[in-house]
């Protein structure tokens, strides 16, 4: 009788584990999915910030040459 008790609360504690490991996982991937999310937002700003950059140095660069020609 102590051997059948002792492998019911070895299942009912793998399923509460199994259950809890799917909750986490899906926290787990909602938070991955944000993340991703701000992540393509950074890299587009980024991007965006570099263009600005890119042409204000062009703008700078041909005004001081300009001039010269």
């Amino acid at each position: 009788m102590d051997l059948e008790k002792h492998i019911f609360d070895c299942i009912t504690r793998v399923e509460a584990h199994e259950a809890r490991c799917a909750e986490r996982d899906k926290t787990i991937f909602a938070r991955l999915e944000k993340i991703e999310a701000h992540l393509e937002q950074l890299n587009a700003k980024l991007f965006k910030g570099a263009i600005i950059i890119i042409a204000g140095m062009t703008t700078f660069i041909i005004s001081i040459l300009g001039p010269f020609n």
